[in-house]
């Protein structure tokens, strides 16, 4: 009969026994050390896991909340209120890095368009207030869709409140209307008002003008 080979296993640990007991030998007089790093780094009672989770997930409405009015900001929000800070002196950090102002933020941020009044006029009168807040540059036009009366004449006021008193100044007008047509009001930059509304005279026999009156603003 043949006798038996020595065959070692395809991934076998091919080391000398002497040299397996010297290392249990190591590792039996350190299991005091060894155990107190593996329970200060890794063996983190599950009773404590469990109620950290039970925590997270019982407030999980109030992280969301804040999280969403704190990190998710929209884009318009932020434009606004780094244009209203309208000095030099601050940065922006974003993760770590810094943006040094002025940063000009306009370039990016598309106007918006929107309906100051529209209706028909037949005497003085004027639009409810705007909230302008958002932005610093107002361009503004009338457009005239019929006109009724005689000897009818329009004039229209673009104007800005101020916000102590209610009381509203001009800032471009467009005067001396009498056909159906578009007509520019003006544009406003830099303006430094948050409300602003449209005014209107007449003037002639029954007047009236059926008007609307639209704006673009940007940052």
């Amino acid at each position: 009969m043949g006798g038996f080979s020595t065959v070692t296993p395809p991934g076998a640990i091919n080391t000398n026994v002497a040299v397996i007991a010297s290392i249990s030998s190591e590792v039996e007089n350190n299991v005091a050390n060894i155990n107190a790093v593996v329970s200060t780094n890794v063996n983190y009672p599950l009773s404590t896991i469990a109620t950290t989770l039970s925590n997270i997930e019982s407030n999980a409405a109030n992280i969301n909340a804040i999280v969403s009015t704190n990190v998710n900001f929209a884009m318009s929000t932020m434009a606004a209120a780094l244009h209203s800070i309208g000095t030099d002196n601050w940065q922006i950090y974003i993760n770590g890095a810094s943006i040094m102002a002025p940063v000009d933020l306009q370039a990016r941020y598309k106007p918006t368009g929107f309906t100051i009044y529209s209706g028909t006029v037949t005497s003085n009168g004027n639009s409810s207030n705007v909230n302008i807040s958002l932005y610093s540059v107002v361009r503004a036009e009338v457009k005239v869709s019929s006109v009724g009366g005689s000897n009818a004449v329009l004039n229209v006021y673009l104007n800005g409140i101020y916000d102590a008193t209610g009381d509203a100044v001009p800032l471009a007008s467009v005067t001396g209307i009498t056909g159906v047509g578009v007509y520019e009001i003006g544009q406003v930059n830099d303006i430094p008002f948050n409300y602003i509304n449209v005014s209107w005279t007449l003037s002639g026999n029954s007047p009236s003008f059926s008007i609307t009156v639209a704006a673009q603003a940007m940052v």
